[in-house]
C-alpha cells in the first residue's frame, strides 16, 4: 500500500475578501408616466346674444351673468366670449384668455352693444370650433339669449358637440319667446 505525503504547510497567505453583494437596483415605477403637463381644468365659452331684441335689461342681465360666470373660474381656467347677431364676433382680441384677467374680461363684456338680427346656429358652430382647438379637461358653452333665431339643426349640432365632450347650457334671458322661430333645444 502506498502512502502519499501530505503537502508541506504553506506560509500564511491573506485570504481574499468574500465578494460584496451588489446593491439592490431600484425598481422601476409600476405605472411609468410621462412628465405631467398642466392642463386647464375648465374652458368656458360664453355666447352672448347682442341682437336688437336684447336691448335694455336683457343685454345688461346677460352681461352681468357672463361676468359672474367668468369670475367663478380659477385663474388658470380659460374663457372666451363671443357676442353674436347674425354672426359671431370675438369680444377679446386674444380670443381665449386665462380667467385670472378678471377686470379686463369684465370691462370688455360690459362694452357689448346691441344691434342687428339673431342667428344662434353660426355662433354655436363657432363656439364648437374654438373649444375643439383648446386643451382642457372640461369644455362648456353657456348661451345667453332671448331665443329668437331661425330654425336650424340645433339637436344635431349639440349632439355632435356632446360627442366631442363639449357641453352646452342655454340661459333664456327675458320673458319673451318666439313662436315663429325656434329656441335651441337639446336633451344633452
Amino acid at each position: 500500500v502506498a502512502f502519499r505525503e501530505a503537502d508541506p504547510p504553506q506560509p500564511d497567505q491573506p485570504k481574499p475578501d468574500p465578494p460584496k453583494p451588489e446593491p439592490p437596483k431600484p425598481e422601476p415605477p409600476k405605472n411609468p408616466q410621462k412628465a405631467k403637463v398642466e392642463v386647464p381644468g375648465v374652458a368656458l365659452l360664453l355666447l352672448i346674444d347682442r341682437s336688437g331684441s336684447m336691448a335694455g335689461d336683457k343685454i345688461k342681465l346677460a352681461s352681468e351673468a357672463a361676468i359672474a360666470a367668468s369670475e367663478a373660474l380659477a385663474d388658470d381656467d380659460l374663457v372666451c366670449v363671443l357676442a353674436f347677431d347674425e354672426e359671431p364676433h370675438y369680444v377679446f382680441q386674444e380670443r381665449v384668455l386665462k380667467a385670472g384677467k378678471r377686470e379686463y374680461i369684465a370691462d370688455l363684456i360690459s362694452r357689448i352693444r346691441v344691434g342687428g338680427g339673431t342667428d344662434i346656429y353660426p355662433a354655436l358652430k363657432a363656439a364648437r370650433k374654438v373649444l375643439n382647438a383648446v386643451d382642457s379637461q372640461v369644455k362648456h358653452v353657456v348661451l345667453l339669449s332671448d331665443g329668437f333665431t331661425p330654425i336650424n339643426d340645433f339637436q344635431g349640432l349639440v349632439t355632435a358637440m356632446a360627442g366631442e365632450k363639449i357641453t352646452v347650457t342655454m340661459v333664456a334671458v327675458g320673458r319673451t319667446g318666439s313662436r315663429r322661430s325656434s329656441r335651441p333645444k337639446s336633451r344633452r
